[in-house]
């Protein structure tokens, strides 16, 4: 049996070779269609390259790039250079990013709240349309940056460990230890402010109009005692005549306070005396027994002695009929209040 030959069929060297070339020749025909098939469904993609210093954290090959929230291609590849620079090869889909220039800025973000990365496109203003295989060099100051989250969680790290230090840590413990010290003083407060809400009656903004008018007060009161200080300054005695002022300075200070305690300490020794004078107003206040009528009596005394004084071209007389005078003595009344006619043909 031939090499090429098979246990229960006939065929032949010739048969066996056709079989094998069509066998092949149909898998050469699968592969030719898949290919054609993934060229098809595939669309048009624009690579462009980023050069910059780093890469952020989280963001790998097949990561997706963002422009203005929304989804434009993905990261196809990431190499680093010769030089220490990262090469970021992007895969975008032109139909969304129309418009987009190489003036660019590149932010390295999470993309969800999971804080999975993307590459965030951001538009600037000016430069010129994006081209295939362009390479963009960001390496300038500003146009990337990195706010992964594992940036923040390590700039996070670095500083609590410059912040949380033994120093920061004794201050801690010492403003614990001062703020013990208030603990009555607070206690107080609380006990105040208790007391306060207990026994309001009136509402606060009643409260708060006072404590702003008596305010008023203070300030009127305050700039009163300001002018006061500032007349006194200016006093011309003061500026003009400070021999004069300083003797009155002394005649007060010298002889008038001397008086004065030599007068107190005379009547200290009276004082003994005040309770006879308490009994004397108390009899003199007797006298009285019916204010009103005496105030009521004096008025109409006061009015009375007015009206007997009269105007003269000399000057006020008093007028007051001899009658009013003699009332009461038992001779004078008989008197005629006219002298009497004399007789015809008398002296």
């Amino acid at each position: 049996m031939p090499a090429y030959g098979l246990p229960g069929v006939s065929t032949d060297q010739h048969r066996a070779r056709l079989l094998a070339l069509l066998a092949l020749a149909c898998l050469v025909c699968t592969a030719a269609g898949w290919q054609l098939h993934d060229a098809l469904k595939r669309p048009e993609l624009l690579r462009i390259q980023l050069y910059t210093n780093t890469v952020g954290d989280g963001v790998v090959p097949g990561a997706d790039v963002v422009l203005s929230g929304i989804a434009v291609g993905k990261v196809a590849t990431i190499s680093s250079t010769p030089e220490g620079r990262q090469l970021v090869a992007l895969d975008l889909q032109p139909s969304k990013v129309a418009g987009l220039t190489n003036n660019l800025n590149v932010d390295y973000a999470p993309s969800n709240l999971f804080g999975i990365s993307a590459v965030v496109l951001k538009r600037q203003i000016g430069g010129s349309p994006l081209r295939m295989d362009q390479v963009l060099d960001l390496t300038a100051g500003g146009r990337v940056a990195d706010v992964t989250v594992g940036n923040m969680l390590r700039q996070l790290s670095n500083s609590t460990n410059e912040v949380l230090t033994p120093h920061l840590a004794d201050l801690i413990k010492q403003t614990a230890s001062d703020l013990a010290a208030f603990t009555p003083t607070l206690e107080t407060l609380l006990s105040v402010g208790r007391a306060i809400a207990d026994t309001q009656r009136y509402p606060a903004s009643f409260l708060i109009g006072q404590y702003a008018a008596f305010s008023k007060g203070v300030v009127t009161f305050s700039g009163s005692t300001i002018e006061l200080i500032n007349e006194v300054y200016h006093m011309q005695v003061l500026k003009n005549e400070g021999p004069l002022f300083d003797t009155g300075v002394t005649l007060v200070v010298d002889r008038l306070f001397p008086m004065l305690s030599d007068v107190l300490w005379t009547a200290h020794k009276y004082v003994g005396n005040a309770d006879g004078t308490t009994a004397l107003l108390h009899q003199i206040s007797q006298l009285n027994p019916d204010p009103e009528h005496t105030r009521a009596g004096a008025a109409e005394l006061i009015k009375r002695a007015n009206e007997m004084f009269v105007n003269t071209p000399g000057g006020a007389e008093l007028n007051v009929p001899v009658n009013v005078i003699l009332r009461g003595v038992p001779v004078a009344e008989q008197l005629p209040v006219s002298p009497p006619q004399t007789a015809a043909g008398g002296r």
